[in-house]
């Protein structure tokens, strides 16, 4: 009975009649207040501000449709907006103060913008506020029916969730084991993990067309982050030896002072302009460079015919070209945002996997007490 209730509700979404997806990016122009002539807006190139540049004013022509739920979709504000028709407010994104500022961060979620039939054919005026270091609309902008966008959002979540689902068994087993075993690659692996799921699901949370955690979803993700590259770096510490556990040791150090400097900066001035120049890209960098500290530590070890340790280069190595292409967004010298981090950092767990002592082979372990000795354990 659940098997067939689950292929009719499949087959059904598959049978949906659905009204064309039109896409609006050549429909759209923009100019800053302080200029007169509209540009064509590219949608997929960011457009990076002066600190004195902190509005933008964008029409999107709409074409011709029937009447119905029609909507449309935004896929990112930079970072809060408000959409007039004919002088008359339509939407808005953010906490609008009287002074035409933007109290609070509003976050980067999908919109949906139901509109009114008259707007068949004619203009909207967009308002973009952002004291930020980019400003605008990015990735898409869409006429289509409201249910039919509403669902595409939701099912692109699903890998999100599932991400995340994955990561929280993995965490909070590998956790429980500790207790029984108090190996200590566990606890640091668990706690990682559980990091990263968090992250995942700040991540869906922000994807979605509006908040469950509502704020508190981008400071939990930003925890999140810090709380995996913490607790992994301490976990690819208890696979080496005591010189390179040492070293991993001090920038752990490093990066949990990263993190109450990240924190000071968040709760005294929020996520500003000011956050962008001084918090991220430096925190960005300590990342990089643990990211190559652990690369090169892992190296060194599969150099010493450690098998498990080249299957965790080849996962690191990925994370690590797509975290450079972060970083060379981060300052300035590509427009293209790279993937989710849980993307990205997928290959590094399933590599991990492998030094979880529980899922070793009998002959890498020795002792009453199940202590691993893993090749290589000599360096």
């Amino acid at each position: 009975m659940f098997a067939f209730s689950f292929n009719h509700f499949f087959q059904q979404i598959q049978n949906k009649k659905r009204i064309q997806i039109k896409n609006l990016h050549s429909n759209i122009e923009y100019r800053f207040p302080e200029d007169k002539i509209w540009k064509k807006y590219d949608i997929n190139r960011y457009t990076y501000t002066e600190p004195q540049q902190t509005r933008m004013l964008i029409r999107i022509q709409m074409p011709a449709f029937e009447k119905g739920d029609n909507c449309l979709f935004i896929d990112t504000i930079d970072i809060a907006g408000r959409f007039f028709f004919e002088g008359r407010q339509i939407y808005q994104h953010g906490n609008w103060t009287e002074d035409n500022h933007v109290k609070g961060f509003p976050n980067f979620y999908t919109h949906l913008i139901l509109l009114p039939p008259e707007v068949s054919g004619k203009m909207i005026d967009a308002e973009i506020y952002a004291d930020w270091k980019s400003i605008g609309l990015y990735n898409e902008v869409s006429l289509g029916n409201f249910n039919d966008l509403n669902e595409r959002v939701l099912f692109a979540q699903i890998p999100n969730f599932a991400f995340s689902f994955f990561y929280a068994i993995a965490g909070i087993s590998a956790i429980l084991m500790y207790f029984a075993s108090k190996d200590r690659m566990l606890i640091f692996f668990g706690l990682s993990s559980v990091s990263l799921s968090i992250v995942c699901l700040a991540e869906s949370d922000i994807n979605l067309t509006d908040y469950i955690w509502e704020e508190f979803s981008a400071i939990a993700g930003l925890h999140g982050y810090f709380g995996l590259v913490f607790f992994f770096t301490k976990f690819i510490a208890e696979i080496f030896d005591k010189t390179a556990k040492r070293l991993i040791h001090y920038y752990s150090i490093i990066v949990f002072f990263a993190y109450l400097y990240a924190m000071y900066f968040l709760y005294n001035f929020g996520f500003t302009r000011m956050y962008c120049n001084y918090v991220e890209i430096p925190v960005g960098l300590i990342s990089g460079i643990g990211a190559i500290l652990v690369v090169s530590l892992a190296i060194v070890r599969s150099y010493h015919g450690d098998t498990n340790a080249k299957i965790l280069v080849l996962g690191l190595f990925v994370f690590f070209t797509t975290f450079s292409f972060y970083i060379s967004f981060q300052l300035r010298l590509t427009n293209k945002n790279p993937a989710d981090v849980h993307i990205r950092f997928f290959p590094v767990m399933c590599g991990s996997f492998v030094y979880a002592p529980q899922f070793l082979p009998g002959e890498f372990f020795s002792g009453d007490k199940g202590e691993p000795r893993c090749p290589g354990s000599d360096i």
